[in-house]
């Protein structure tokens, strides 16, 4: 943890999670201009959550003190981003509950629209495939899922459409953990008599690979609709067009209720009404793209003094 204070002041600044390489970069000259608006006396910046298991024990306790919250983003769609490195803040708790999020300006948007693409129409393909980008079962979310509801919500889709049904998993849940099959994936094996399947590069897991699947552009042609909750992948998915829905009935915690329909569209997305960019133009309000400390200090201050001063 580094600490920086204002001088001749109780104000105080906490950075969390600032390895040894970037630490010295952060200093009391970078967050001065911080220090010299914000009306908190303390402030703790987490670069991610690692460490700090209490930031995702709750999702909906406020933090004490005043928090901001940088989660950093690995895009799907498009790795690259152009401008820098992109995080989605958060305030005072790793779920949106306490963000002040207000529209930004459409040239902002612009700016953002060249490292996230958005497209004006909605981009899907028939009689492509419905996904279901699945959490890490034993992860944060542990609590809140309800895995045996899982059969429940492919009955449910049934009722409505036969596309074939792929289970993304979380790299932890591979059917390969430590060479032995997981609990987990040997539950959604038993879903193919609906036409569920395991996503394809994933059915033997890839030891040593981090990730361990292909990128999304690898399959994001043959997508009909995305079943998915709380990554930023939901907003990247919504900006480039592809409905999306939620899983409630599996993990009960739902970030981005504003960005679904009801289930029944499912049948016929060209129902599929949502204002996007409007929606969109919300929660980019709280992402970060930058290249250093200067830059995040800026950012930091320009958000505190337009949403929570």
């Amino acid at each position: 943890m580094i600490k920086s204070k204002k001088k001749n002041s109780n104000k105080m600044v906490n950075i969390m999670n600032v390895d040894k390489k970037r630490g010295n970069n952060y200093n009391e000259d970078i967050l001065n201009k911080y220090l010299k608006v914000t009306k908190y006396p303390i402030t703790n910046i987490y670069f991610g959550m690692k460490g700090y298991p209490y930031l995702t024990s709750n999702y909906t306790v406020k933090l004490n003190n005043f928090n901001f919250i940088f989660n950093g983003v690995r895009l799907g769609l498009n790795p690259l981003c152009l401008e820098g490195t992109i995080s989605m803040i958060t305030i005072n708790n790793v779920s949106p509950l306490y963000t002040n999020y207000k529209k930004i300006s459409e040239d902002r948007f612009n700016f953002i629209s060249r490292n996230i693409k958005y497209n004006n129409e909605l981009k899907y393909n028939k009689n492509g495939d419905i996904i279901f980008y699945l959490f890490n079962s034993s992860g944060y979310y542990k609590k809140f899922i309800n895995m045996n509801s899982i059969e429940n919500i492919i009955i449910n889709i049934r009722k409505y459409v036969n596309n074939r049904i792929v289970f993304r998993l979380h790299p932890k849940d591979h059917r390969k953990v430590r060479g032995k099959k997981s609990k987990f994936v040997s539950k959604l094996e038993k879903f193919k008599k609906y036409n569920a399947v395991i996503h394809e590069d994933q059915l033997e897991g890839i030891e040593n690979d981090k990730y361990a699947s292909k990128s999304w552009k690898n399959f994001i042609d043959n997508i009909y609709c995305v079943f998915i909750q709380n990554s930023f992948m939901t907003i990247e998915l919504l900006s480039y067009g592809i409905p999306v829905f939620s899983y409630e009935e599996y993990c009960s915690v739902n970030f981005y209720k504003d960005m679904y329909k009801p289930i029944e569209i499912i049948s016929n997305l060209d129902l599929y009404d949502i204002n996007r960019k409007s929606v969109l133009k919300k929660y980019y309000s709280h992402l970060s793209i930058h290249k250093n400390p200067n830059d995040i200090s800026t950012i930091i201050t320009k958000l505190y003094k337009k949403y929570y001063s």
